[in-house]
């Protein structure tokens, strides 16, 4: 192996390990922008995602259920994703604007290897 392909990898493995597998369960810490926040999972009857004073605040019927309490987090990523990307895009579209092209439209998906791409369909597609 070269020698400046070994230096690379350990250089990398400072970093392990990865983030634990997510048991979804209060106490745990989830990331949100680049900061850690805390998960608290609440009994109550209708279901819902706060993010308040440092805190994911879950509240579900099914409080003891993880697979629950996963899918609230990843709707609400993906919602507040999805804003987040039309935000940012509408505000750099304006640039575009005088080209006389259509203006894409914006999809968020969970992509396991790729990050983003533009498509000849007039579609962006982001992964968050």
């Amino acid at each position: 192996m070269p020698d400046g392909f070994s230096k690379q990898i350990n250089f990398f493995r400072q970093f392990e390990p990865k983030t634990p597998e997510r048991q979804y369960l209060s106490g745990e810490t989830h990331l949100y922008l680049g900061k850690q926040y805390r998960l608290k999972v609440q009994s109550g009857e209708t279901d819902s995602v706060k993010l308040q004073r440092g805190y994911f605040f879950v509240t579900t019927s099914s409080a003891n259920d993880s697979e629950t309490i996963k899918n609230l987090l990843d709707d609400w990523y993906a919602l507040r994703a999805h804003d987040k990307f039309q935000k940012y895009f509408d505000r750099c579209w304006e640039r575009f604007k005088s080209h006389s092209v259509n203006k894409p439209e914006i999809h968020i998906r969970r992509m396991k290897t790729r990050w983003g791409q533009l498509i000849k369909k007039r579609e962006s597609n982001a992964q968050y």
